[in-house]
């Protein structure tokens, strides 16, 4: 099965509409997220920014070294 990585971009953008439900429909259980972009997202909704939303069907993804290397 191959997973999907969401980005802040995709998250906000839903979540500005208030349907990141759109994304499960979509995509099912083969999504997933960096733990930096949900940082981002969370970011977002403390400023006022972005709504809290329900979240927690996402898995989220702590990158290792490696993996945050620059290229």
């Amino acid at each position: 099965m191959m997973i999907t990585l969401l980005d802040n971009t995709v998250m906000s953008n839903l979540a500005v509409v208030q349907r990141p439900d759109l994304l499960r429909i979509a995509f099912g259980d083969t999504l997933a997220t960096p733990q930096q972009a949900f940082d981002e997202l969370e970011a977002g909704v403390r400023v006022g920014k972005l709504p809290a939303l329900d979240w927690h069907w996402l898995p989220i993804w702590t990158l290792d070294a490696v993996e945050m290397a620059p290229t």
